[in-house]
């Protein structure tokens, strides 16, 4: 940290300090500018690997009835059938709603907030219904793990149960793709 005096007056730089402060400046937008340049090229990059592996090498070696390649290198390339889930916020209490009612609420992750001044630590080891006896404001907040919700969702799919409830995928933001793995 830089100590300044505050009651110490400002002393005029020289010439020479004012041109490597400004060439110091003028280093700091270019590294900025590149720091820039390279985020915007590695999310380009990042899209175009994404469309190679989950598009455009599944899609000929499904074409060509390949599921599985092992080079004379020792490389191998196998499509694995890939899920994501993300509980949109718009259906988030449907989803929950859902999930009680078919007996899986034993995923939700359930969180309770309040808010104490300092000194207030003792409070802050009560339960909730204290917190609401002595007047604290508490939030609570609810969620499913995103890797809780992707194993969850995966056994939803590949249950075989013919009573078993179907998993609305809407409600809980499925996406399936198939990826081109390396190894």
């Amino acid at each position: 940290m830089i100590d300044m005096e505050a009651d110490a007056a400002p002393r005029v730089p020289t010439n020479a300090e004012m041109e490597e402060l400004s060439q110091l400046l003028a280093r700091q937008r270019t590294t900025a500018a590149r720091v820039e340049e390279l985020q915007e090229e590695l999310k380009h990059t990042q899209r175009a690997l994404w469309e190679l592996e989950t598009e455009t090498i599944p899609e000929l070696m499904t074409r060509l009835k390949i599921p599985c390649l092992t080079f004379g290198d020792g490389t191998k390339i196998e499509l694995v059938e890939k899920i994501k889930a993300k509980i949109p916020e718009k259906h988030k209490a449907a989803a929950f709603k859902w999930l009680r009612e078919n007996g899986f609420d034993s995923i939700i992750k359930n969180e309770v907030k309040a808010a104490f001044s300092r000194g207030e630590d003792a409070q802050a080891l009560e339960l909730m219904q204290r917190l609401q006896e002595e007047g604290f404001v508490a939030s609570q907040y609810q969620n499913v793990h995103h890797s809780t919700l992707r194993g969850f969702v995966d056994e939803r799919l590949h249950d075989t149960d013919e009573d078993a409830p179907e998993l609305p995928k809407e409600l809980f933001g499925v996406y399936q793709y198939t990826q081109a793995k390396i190894s």
